[in-house]
């Protein structure tokens, strides 16, 4: 083995997990960086998939792979691999589906250099699910002084490495009673640590949290935009995202992202249901029963709403309903196996606009479907009919629905209600399509 070269200036830790087409596009962002005085460690928290040779086929002598044997689960593991192999002075982090402006690691020095801080926060934009319209954004303390509710995330975060023997390693989310990312940040304060802004966007994050199926799907679309623009240059683009920031804010939207602890006992379900709603979690389809063999009526419940439902109303009566929003996507899972064909009712409350119906798109576990509207009074049922594709049985059934837009009853009707409403959805029946047709 060839003797290692001169401590890197930075050492860059990359926590991954099975999503090597996220991994390539964060480990460009990387590469593109103005500063080139840097090792990259990307740690594998026992990945299974083809991360170590999109690392390998890199060929930059400055980026290494780890895999860990035992899945951590959480970045914290693999975060604290990569601190015992960094030789840099400073540590910065990437999370494997995030994306750094090219100028991030040198803004960042100059900012730990000019303030002799022990810690720099990069301003970050956090992008809701495409349709929601959510920017929200961290790295930013008011008057400019550190307080650990004004949590930035960890691929915004640069420190001196030699803060470790003072704040400790990362903690896992059951060790520390909190998110792991969160609790190290609250640990910098309990550290007296010297932490300051760079006051300058570099760091753009797509949190898979808020994107549902995120683990399933995969997609690196928004990320590849992302890099595109980066590669060009583009300060405009860097100025037309931060005022699109501004206006989710207003709107209602977007907001600085800050950090209470949750009540006791709550935090291990809340993680639950979000590795649930994004798909890293096993048996997250919720598959129930094999087959429909008579029709069922499925009420409205309180299951994670993302960036798609607001809370359930009329909890107490036949029909509760969720509105659908601030996102025009919003989905419904049913917990059934769609191995044969079946129909579909859907109750439609309430809508923000008339027009909400006349731009209704409906799909099932990814196919648009044909639908057709009945109009019952102050209320609406869609009907749609559904075949699945030979060969093909997905663990649930995925109803989504698509529209032109949400709008807020506070601009409508001057109501106080400052929601981005779209459709109220109440129950949903499904049959098979031959007793129906029966």
């Amino acid at each position: 083995m060839s003797a290692p070269g001169p401590e890197p200036r930075v050492s860059v830790i990359i926590a991954t997990y099975n999503w090597s087409a996220a991994l390539a596009c964060a480990l460009q962002s990387v590469l593109y960086q103005t500063m080139d005085d840097f090792e990259v460690l990307v740690v594998g928290d026992a990945c299974t998939d083809d991360s170590a040779a999109v690392v390998a086929a890199l060929g930059d002598p400055r980026v290494t792979f780890f895999n860990l044997e035992e899945r951590c689960g959480s970045q914290w593991g693999p975060n604290n691999f990569g601190l015992s192999r960094a030789r840099g002075a400073f540590v910065a982090y990437l999370g494997h589906d995030d994306i750094w402006w090219p100028d991030h690691l040198e803004v960042s020095l100059a900012a730990a250099e000019r303030e002799a801080a022990e810690v720099t926060a990069a301003l970050t934009i956090m992008y809701g699910p495409p349709g929601s319209g959510v920017f929200c954004h961290s790295g930013l303390f008011p008057g400019s002084i550190f307080q650990p509710e004004y949590f930035f995330v960890p691929s915004s975060m640069l420190h001196r490495r030699a803060l470790i023997e003072r704040t400790g390693p990362w903690r896992s989310a059951a060790e520390a009673g909190r998110q792991t990312d969160v609790d190290f940040v609250r640990r910098l304060r309990d550290a007296d640590a010297h932490v300051v802004e760079t006051a300058e966007l570099t760091v753009f994050k797509f949190n898979a949290a808020w994107r549902r199926g995120a683990y399933l799907e995969r997609s690196v679309a928004e990320q590849q935009a992302l890099l595109a623009k980066a590669r060009s240059g583009g300060n405009g683009f860097r100025r037309a995202e931060l005022v699109k920031t501004l206006r989710s804010v207003l709107e209602g939207r977007g907001t600085h992202f800050e950090f209470r602890d949750p009540p006791a006992g709550a935090a291990e379900s809340d993680r639950t249901e979000w590795a649930r709603f994004k798909g890293s979690l096993a048996g997250a389809t919720n598959a129930g029963v094999s087959a429909l063999s008579a029709p069922m009526r499925f009420r409205r419940t309180s299951e994670h709403p993302g960036y798609e439902w607001y809370a359930l109303e009329a909890v107490d009566t036949d029909q509760p309903f969720r509105w659908s929003g601030p996102s025009t996507v919003s989905s419904i899972v049913l917990p059934l196996r769609p191995d044969a064909p079946f129909e579909l009712c859907i109750d439609i409350v309430h809508v923000i606009e008339f027009a909400a119906l006349e731009t209704l798109e409906v799909s099932i576990n990814g196919e648009g479907v044909e639908h057709m509207r009945e109009h019952l009074g102050s209320a609406w049922r869609i009907r749609c009919a559904y075949t699945p594709r030979a060969g093909v049985t997905p663990p649930s059934i995925l109803v989504t629905f698509k529209i032109a837009r949400t709008l807020r009853p506070i601009d409508l009707t001057g109501s106080q209600d400052r929601r981005w409403l779209g459709i109220a959805v109440g129950t949903v029946e499904l049959a098979p399509a031959l007793a129906s047709a029966a």
